[in-house]
């Protein structure tokens, strides 16, 4: 090999070793930096990142197949709004009607006094500008097209009439419908892809109607802290709470059981 050729093939092999010693180096310590769970599994997620699978042919009501985008949409649109009225006529629920609420509500009066009633408290012009400001600019913009990186770099100056809009919006007891609007993206399961069964709906809101439901929900969830209305087990939908900490409360109730000479038994 002569001079000519070594010398661009030396510096190509120390280019690419120092290009994967650099990834090797970034991904350790994203890993290593994962503070929570959710941090974590995305880092892994980059590292094997999805692809989106489209559906380019589905099967139709009337069992042919079509290509038509319209047609696609319209079966994924009849089949998804169709399901809460198929469980409805299969009788697999119990109606609200007909519900036994009565240790839930002897359990809410023991805890409530008289002058506790919830209520949605005005919005706040600082605290939503606060909102505004920690918006995830990577995060998808809803029917409306306004996403959150202009609702962010537009925080100062939209905080004060936003705050007149939502708190109109609690005064009036009227939530406008075009925020209620959703981008409905249809993900595949498994299975046959030809089948609406076979993927389930992923709905976008508009960015402006996530603003005020975390306004409600941060109170709500205030409210119920407070008076002790949540169980201490529940792990779900709270803050600092996970999977983890679910499992964690289960196996030292299994592992007090078994120091006690109980057998356990586990229904999944």
């Amino acid at each position: 090999m002569s001079v000519h050729e070594a010398v661009p093939r030396f510096w190509r092999n120390k280019t690419k070793q120092i290009i994967d010693n650099s990834k090797k180096n970034y991904y350790k310590n994203m890993v290593k930096d994962s503070n929570d769970p959710k941090t974590l599994w995305k880092c892994l997620h980059s590292l094997n990142p999805k692809v989106k699978n489209t559906p380019y042919e589905l099967a139709t009501e009337d069992n042919n197949t079509t290509k038509s985008k319209k047609c696609i949409a319209d079966t994924f649109n009849n089949f998804f709004t169709s399901c809460a009225e198929k469980l409805r006529d299969q009788g697999s629920y119990t109606p609200v009607n007909k519900a036994d609420f009565s240790n839930l509500s002897k359990f809410v009066k023991n805890k409530l006094h008289k002058h506790e009633k919830f209520s949605i408290p005005p919005v706040n012009m600082n605290e939503l500008f606060n909102e505004l400001a920690k918006l995830d600019i990577n995060k998808a913009s809803g029917m409306d097209n306004i996403g959150p990186k202009i609702l962010r770099l537009s925080a100062p100056f939209i905080a004060s009439p936003l705050t007149y809009i939502f708190n109109r919006m609690i005064d009036t007891g009227i939530y406008p419908s075009l925020l209620k609007n959703a981008k409905v993206t249809p993900v595949f399961k498994d299975g046959d892809k030809l089948l609406a069964t076979n993927y389930r709906p992923i709905s976008v809101l508009p960015t402006l109607s996530k603003l005020i439901e975390k306004h409600v929900s941060n109170k709500m969830y205030k409210y119920l802290s407070k008076l002790k209305l949540l169980h201490p087990t529940q792990s779900g939908f709270r803050p600092q709470h996970s999977c983890q900490t679910a499992l964690i409360n289960i196996i030292d109730k299994w592992l007090q059981e078994m120091n006690d000479g109980n057998l356990n038994l586990a229904i999944y």
